[in-house]
């Protein structure tokens, strides 16, 4: 008689999200050079928990910029985090 017990522990595996965009001033210029982006992602759009935060320092060029999420290993982007009902992203330059 072979008796066979399976038990499994639920692991988050950290993700990675590619975000790309253009900024434009308040003048309606593009933006060049080197800029530091911090993103946020809360629970709720107006007095949200603060579930994740990183700041990235990005090259600019005509006002596009292209950035990995979740790259940082000591900062990881969690797939637990979607797994909130509600999400929000918050996008804050300098």
């Amino acid at each position: 008689m072979l008796v066979l017990i399976l038990s499994s522990t639920a692991h988050s595996t950290p993700e990675q999200l590619f975000q790309q965009g253009r900024l434009l001033d308040g003048s309606g210029a593009p933006l060049s050079g080197t800029e530091g982006l911090t993103f946020r992602l809360y629970d709720d759009e107006a007095n949200g928990n603060l579930l994740w935060e990183e700041i990235i320092i990005t090259q600019f060029t005509n006002g596009y910029y292209s950035v990995i999420l979740g790259e940082n290993s000591l900062n990881p982007l969690d797939s637990a985090l979607f797994d909130t009902p509600n999400l929000y992203w918050e996008i804050e330059i300098n």
